[in-house]
């Protein structure tokens, strides 16, 4: 599922979502992420490509995003932006708990 899908999809639950008390900023998870991490230290997170898989012109990349040491999420996309997006957006998901 790529970043633009789950934004369609969230907006289609945003009543049944009404809940949550804080909704991910999805147009840029990494800013948010980043503004979050820095809030606590001046380390920014890192984002590593795991893996690059498929021929060129379909090419599939893992992602995964670390702070201080500890992994705080991992992405899949078609390209590594999505991949590092759909990393920051499970780190974001992972520190709200």
């Amino acid at each position: 599922m790529t970043i633009d899908e789950l934004i369609e999809r969230l907006e289609d639950y945003r009543d049944e979502l009404g809940g949550l008390q804080v909704m991910p900023n999805l147009d840029n998870p990494k800013g948010e992420l980043q503004e979050r991490l820095q809030s606590e230290s001046n380390e920014p997170p890192e984002y590593r490509i795991e893996s690059a898989t498929g021929p060129d012109h379909d090419r599939r990349f893992e992602c995964v995003v670390v702070h201080r040491g500890v992994e705080l999420g991992r992405g899949h996309g078609r390209s590594k932006k999505e991949a590092e997006s759909e990393a920051a957006v499970a780190a974001l998901r992972k520190l709200r708990g």
